[in-house]
């Protein structure tokens, strides 16, 4: 630091921008109101009692002098970037200088990030995006609709609304960051829109979870594209449907995909509240060999059931079909003076050893319904039982 030199410094501070305004201040004292500026090797000296003389790109001026404390600057009304690098320094005695660099900023060298897009009405879209980089003066938009450049835009802020956009068409977007002398930076990644109603959902599926209500889920036909976004008036691409009577027992369900824009093609979907019901379940099978009343062979299996409930004539028959690693396919018919008896069907799992234990275990189950005849028919054993 040279002799009597209080404080040097210059705004703005740390990076200056091309086209910047920058100004150096030097406060030294103890001088009788003189300062020594030297700008790269040209050195010019700033009294109060002369004419104040020219150091090179910078203007020199007495900002105060005030009890043997002296404020002087140098100004560069408009920085340019030939000066990045240069060095300027102010000294009290014209020997010992203070000495600053400057540092112009380069050109934008990142992308924007951060893009977000929001459909505001059906012919405005709002597009958002953040950047770190300084010394940006504002950011150019190209429009391209239908792979063919339309327009160019220009905002000094980080959002823009594209407006006057035409439903059907596809539109691109590239955000284009310059800076403060008119250099561009890196374009931004493409950014694809569909202008569009919602396109129809596909994938639809659908599953009873009780006597009155169904689930149903669906997927969207394009999620990789930007569109705008589609309410369907639930939460997910799913729903779960209540109320429903068992004694209507077809139902119509219509789902229509809406955006901002409009409403999309819509898809139709019968459904059918049943009593229709499925278990999974593990039976352990224990059959007797005939040949040795000593000998029992006994396996254990899982199995799915699928047992359908329906009537013919004065029959009601009980269809179980079941699909596990052991093949077996067996229909119990059981036999009912009323067919208009209602009939509920359970699942029991239990270890079986004999015809007998097959009896007692059937009595509890058919024990809940009175003056009704049965006959069952059995893989291993027949058996008649009258209540």
């Amino acid at each position: 630091t040279g002799q009597s030199v209080v404080s040097f410094n210059h705004t703005p501070y740390p990076v200056v921008c091309p086209g910047d305004r920058l100004v150096f201040t030097c406060v030294v004292e103890g001088t009788n109101g003189a300062v020594a500026w030297k700008n790269n090797q040209h050195v010019a000296v700033l009294t109060t009692s002369s004419a104040i003389p020219l150091l090179d790109d910078f203007t020199l001026s007495i900002t105060s002098y005030d009890n043997g404390v002296l404020v002087s600057a140098a100004t560069n009304l408009s920085v340019p970037v030939q000066l990045n690098g240069s060095t300027i320094s102010c000294s009290s005695d014209a020997i010992h200088y203070d000495t600053l660099t400057i540092n112009i900023a380069g050109p934008p060298i990142t992308p924007v990030s951060s893009i977000a897009t929001t459909a505001i009405t059906n012919d405005v879209l709002l597009i958002n995006w953040s950047y770190s980089d300084s010394c940006i003066d504002h950011y150019i938009i190209t429009v391209n609709s239908n792979n063919t450049h339309n327009e160019s835009r220009t905002t000094n802020n980080t959002n823009i609304n594209i407006d006057t956009l035409i439903v059907g068409n596809n539109y691109s977007f590239i955000i284009i960051p310059i800076d403060t002398i008119g250099r561009e930076g890196s374009p931004s990644s493409l950014i694809q829109y569909i202008w569009n109603v919602p396109a129809q959902v596909v994938n639809i599926s659908w599953y009873q979870i009780s006597t009155d209500s169904i689930t149903i889920w669906w997927n969207n036909e394009d999620t990789t594209t930007l569109r705008p976004p589609i309410d369907y008036n639930v939460t997910d691409t799913n729903t779960t449907i209540t109320g429903l009577s068992p004694i209507n027992e077809y139902y119509t369900v219509t789902i229509i995909p809406v955006n901002v824009i409009g409403y999309g093609p819509s898809v139709t979907v019968n459904v059918n509240i049943t009593t229709s019901i499925s278990s999974v379940s593990s039976v352990s099978i224990i059959t007797k060999d005939v040949s040795s009343s000593n000998s029992m062979m006994t396996s254990t299996i899982t199995t799915t059931e699928y047992i359908t409930l329906h009537t013919t004539s004065s029959v009601l028959i009980v269809s179980t079909k079941t699909q596990s690693a052991v093949e077996s396919h067996t229909t119990e018919y059981i036999t009912t003076q009323d067919k208009s008896l209602a009939v509920t069907a359970n699942t029991v799992t239990e270890t079986i050893s004999s015809c007998a234990d097959i009896l007692i275990s059937l009595i509890d189950v058919l024990m809940a319904t009175t003056g009704i005849y049965w006959c069952l028919v059995l893989t291993e054993c027949l058996c008649f039982l009258v209540l």
